[in-house]
This record gives C-alpha cells, structure tokens and sequence, in this order.
C-alpha cells in the first residue's frame, strides 16, 4: 500500500516529535484495537497504522504485542561458563560455539 501525502507527513513530525500526537497517552479503545487488528490482517504498515490510529509507532507495536498478533524477537545470548540457567542451555541457531 502507498502511503498518502497525509500520512507521510504525519510519520515524519511523529518521528521528529515537532507535531502533537492526537491520542498519545490516551487509552487504547474497543473501536480502536479492532482497527488496529483489521489494518494489521490487510498487511498495513506499522507506520501506516499509526498515522491512521493518530498514535505513535511504540503505541501501535506494543498494543500489537499486547493483543498477541507479533511475537517479540530474542536475542541469542552466548554461554556463560559453568551457568546452569535455562537461558544459557537454550540453543540458537545463530550462536555457536568458538
């Protein structure tokens, strides 16, 4: 999807944090997590979205968390030596060993 003149200059203050943001701070709405779900099923961008939503990028990603559609990325973390926890016995494709 193209994004509108509109929106574009709405991320650009958004980012730059020179325009007010109409709902920042406010509570998420009923009305506005199903937008929120309907936009993300469609394929609609991040920024996208949070110009449509009149909030933030972190708004919509955290609500997006929240709402269990996106799965917050791991980081691998390497072995410590001798650790015995459960995060260093976990295996990661990315990791190994030198």
């Amino acid at each position: 999807m193209s994004i509108t003149k509109k929106s574009a200059e709405y991320i650009k203050a958004m980012r730059q944090r020179t325009g007010g943001i109409e709902r920042e701070g406010l509570y998420w709405t009923e009305s506005e997590r199903h937008q929120l779900k309907a936009d993300y099923a469609d394929g609609i961008g991040l920024s996208e979205i949070a110009a449509k939503l009149q909030r933030t990028e972190t708004a919509v990603m955290q609500q997006l968390l929240q709402l269990n559609l996106v799965q917050k990325a791991q980081r691998c973390r390497s072995k410590k030596a001798g650790c015995l926890c459960s995060q260093c016995l976990v295996k990661c494709e990315k990791y190994t060993e030198i």
